[in-house]
């Protein structure tokens, strides 16, 4: 299971807490929630936070869609929300070179639409790459993709 967020949708500090890559522990990996953090945060971004409207989620959809399909990669399960992206792909290749390719192809065909300007920031830096065993895990991933992110929303 593969998810990112949008630039500037969830930066370290916000109340909800946040994930720190470089922990070595459990307890290392939490960023707890702190005001002064989230501002310092926001004023290091380089633009406005970006949120997906109708059309952006239409279109990064089909990027996905176009890219699992040029890839070959079976996509069980796809959610594009307006700041976060849940993908349920088998892995073929290492999970960040899949988060790349589909950022990437989502980010070109935003700009080629006219969504998102050309060198506005997309989406923040890498990604979360759950690895799934078992049928039951995936089953579960596919579920909570598909219907555990709240109401269906509309594509433009």
């Amino acid at each position: 299971m593969l998810t990112w967020t949008t630039y500037g949708a969830w930066l370290h500090g916000d109340e909800r807490g946040a994930y720190n890559r470089k922990g070595e522990t459990l307890r290392e990996h939490y960023v707890a929630p702190d005001p002064r953090l989230e501002q310092l945060n926001r004023n290091r971004m380089k633009d406005d936070a970006l949120t997906l409207d109708a059309a952006m989620r239409k279109v990064v959809r089909l990027a996905i869609e176009e890219c699992c399909a040029f890839r070959g990669w079976p996509l069980r399960a796809l959610n594009v929300r307006t700041n976060h992206v849940h993908v349920v792909i088998p892995p073929d290749a290492p999970g960040d070179d899949m988060i790349h390719d589909l950022k990437a192809r989502a980010t070109r065909k935003l700009r080629e639409a006219g969504l998102v300007a050309r060198g506005q920031h997309v989406w923040t830096r890498g990604g979360s790459t759950s690895r799934l065993y078992g049928s039951k895990s995936l089953a579960d991933a596919i579920e909570y993709v598909t219907h555990g992110q709240g109401p269906a929303l509309p594509e433009a």
